[in-house]
């Protein structure tokens, strides 16, 4: 055998197809990763600004009329608010003109292409 003949080694089927099919799925797991945490993230500040839409057109609503909205209907209509109702369940419990209502909002199952 020449020394300075150059070989060429031969590459198992490991180095050829298995090492980048793996990085590929790597790189695919990470990606979706987040992909999650963004939606994630998008959700839970969607959540919080429906709340706090929804708590200041209340004190609005009590500040300039007098009372507390009776419905949640009423502050839809009064003042405007709108949101996905498929992605939030929104429960709106009146408690009194002059008592503050109770707020509870719920994300619905599924997420926002749902």
């Amino acid at each position: 055998m020449n020394r300075f003949q150059k070989t060429k080694k031969d590459k198992s089927i490991l180095y050829r197809l298995v090492l980048p099919l793996v990085a590929f799925a790597i790189i695919i797991a990470i990606f979706l990763q987040g992909t999650g945490n963004m939606q994630q993230n998008s959700l839970h500040q969607q959540h919080e600004a429906l709340e706090n839409a929804l708590r200041k057109s209340i004190v609005h609503s009590y500040a300039t009329e007098g009372f507390y909205p009776p419905s949640l209907d009423f502050i839809k209509e009064r003042y405007k608010l709108t949101y996905n109702q498929d992605l939030f369940y929104v429960d709106y419990q009146p408690r009194g003109q002059n008592i503050m209502p109770e707020i509870t909002i719920i994300q619905r199952g599924g997420d926002a292409r749902d």
